[in-house]
């Protein structure tokens, strides 16, 4: 296709049937070509996916490349344009493309949060970028990578691996705990004025349940079985 028309190269692909309000999305980068001026990283809230379309948020990296810096992003997209903030972070030193890191970006509500990690230590982020922005509160997720060199177009290439989503619950009527193991049950006691709902049965071949209910003959809570959630002061 026309330049003129599409822009530059770029691919974005996003998980079929899955559509995200409050979440967390990680992603490995592998590997990238570290001479090319590029962009890539994880989409959220994708709605209208196709080629100037797509809205959404784009959590991104953008290696030097000959460029004046290297960058950590989150942007809202428009009509596949990402609106620039003055949130992005500025890398000292550009990532070394074959030492692996971990990409990982988070949503509730108007609050979006993104940090890149190293493999090598998933506790401590290299760095962090936020964004406060009530445009799009749901919608898909997925991956993008994109010539980000307008004027010299020169290709994209980037490898991702353990890409994963977890859909993020705040306990609120309209968003409530999802319970699916007798670890969660158990946990309720910790925020009794949350809103829950079981997404399964739970019995004795269920997670857990040797821990919190009964292990052979042997009851759990030292001998005295499954622990009441709540009481007379703290009622559930």
């Amino acid at each position: 296709p026309s330049v003129a028309d599409y822009g530059p190269a770029r691919v974005g692909s996003t998980l079929s049937g899955v559509s995200v309000t409050n979440f967390r999305i990680s992603a490995d980068l592998v590997n990238w070509d570290a001479d090319l001026p590029q962009t890539f990283g994880i989409l959220a809230r994708v709605n209208n996916f196709g080629p100037g379309t797509t809205d959404g948020y784009l959590f991104s990296y953008s290696p030097k490349a000959g460029r004046s810096n290297t960058a950590l992003a989150l942007e809202k997209v428009e009509d596949e344009s990402p609106i620039l903030n003055d949130d992005r972070v500025f890398l000292e030193n550009d990532l070394d493309p074959t030492a692996g890191f971990r990409m990982i970006l988070t949503g509730i509500g108007n609050q979006l949060s993104g940090s890149i990690y190293s493999l090598d230590d998933l506790d401590n982020p290299i760095a962090t970028v936020t964004l406060e922005d009530a445009s799009f509160q749901s919608g898909g997720v997925g991956l993008f990578v994109g010539d980000s060199n307008i004027s010299d177009l020169q290709g994209a290439t980037a490898t991702f691996d353990n890409f994963t989503v977890e859909i993020l619950t705040t306990g609120t009527e309209e968003s409530p705990h999802q319970i699916s193991t007798w670890e969660d049950l158990h946990n309720v006691r910790n925020e009794l004025s949350a809103h829950y709902i079981i997404i399964n049965d739970l019995d004795d071949t269920t997670d857990g349940y040797t821990t919190y209910v009964k292990d052979g003959e042997t009851l759990a809570n030292g001998g005295k079985g499954w622990e009441p959630i709540g009481g007379f002061e703290n009622p559930f």
